[in-house]
């Protein structure tokens, strides 16, 4: 299966995402890194909506 560019920058901004979470957790272990952490379902979330979106346009 390959991947679109658009799904390659979505994928690795959350995997981004998440090793800043663990990277803050680990440096700092506070109520920021767990902030960090819910960004990584909100930027699959708006991926797979937006995807959806496109591919109910071209119908």
């Amino acid at each position: 299966m390959k991947l679109s560019s658009f799904e390659k920058v979505i994928l690795v901004s959350a995997f981004f995402s998440m090793v800043f979470s663990i990277v803050l957790w680990v440096l700092y272990a506070n109520i920021t890194s767990v902030f960090v952490g819910l960004w990584v379902p909100s930027i699959l979330g708006l991926g797979i909506f937006l995807k959806l979106r496109e591919s109910d346009s071209t119908l």
